[in-house]
């Protein structure tokens, strides 16, 4: 199946042995529950959440991610312990994001102006260029920067557990930042941000 543009009103399944691919530049605005247990083909497309009642997304990767929905959006997977997000993601004012999988990737910017729920999870930014948090004073879990053309922090990030600078030079920018946890560097790995201030708040 592809298409263009969709609004789905109730769930959406896509069975075994069945495909589901959003083009490029489509868009699918889902206000019940996604379940993944054929393929999926999302990269380059955008889902919105913007439901009435809570959420669960059970995909294993979309192209552009947007949380719209007051009552909350669960982001699980269809199957292992990773979902990826490959372009940006965005947690919209008033809405919820609550993360259910062990590892999220993110191959664009992360703004959250809602609520999100880290879950003990990692966020990793992996994308092929640069990258960014762009609003929202985020709270991590398990924070990774391992994007080849580094991420710039131009909002206040926190991490309750750790950050790990993967590959690529971080931008700490001028915001203060928070970190419980490790702080580790490995490789060729770097951070700046001679205007930021890290608390480390650990005991």
């Amino acid at each position: 199946v592809s298409f263009s543009s969709l609004t789905v009103g109730g769930n959406l399944s896509v069975q075994p042995n069945a495909g589901l691919t959003l083009p490029a530049g489509s868009i699918l605005r889902a206000r019940g529950q996604l379940v993944q247990l054929g393929t999926v083909t999302a990269a380059g497309s955008e889902v919105v959440f913007q439901g009435a009642a809570a959420q669960t997304s059970r995909w294993n990767s979309y192209g552009i991610l947007r949380a719209s929905t007051p009552a909350g959006v669960t982001l699980g997977a269809a199957s292992g312990t990773t979902v990826t997000v490959a372009g940006s993601l965005f947690v919209e004012p008033g809405a919820t994001l609550t993360q259910a999988v062990p590892r999220l990737q993110l191959g664009g910017n992360w703004s959250s102006s809602g609520t999100f729920s880290a879950g003990g999870g990692t966020v990793a930014f992996v994308g092929p260029s640069a990258q960014a948090l762009l609003s929202g004073a985020t709270h991590f879990a398990y924070l990774e920067l391992a994007s080849a053309g580094g991420v710039v922090w131009a909002t206040a990030a926190g991490a309750a557990n750790g950050v790990t600078f993967s590959t690529g030079t971080t931008d700490l920018g001028v915001a203060t930042h928070s970190a419980r946890g490790y702080w580790a560097v490995a490789g060729n790995a770097s951070f700046q941000g001679s205007s930021s201030t890290v608390l480390f708040e650990g005991t």
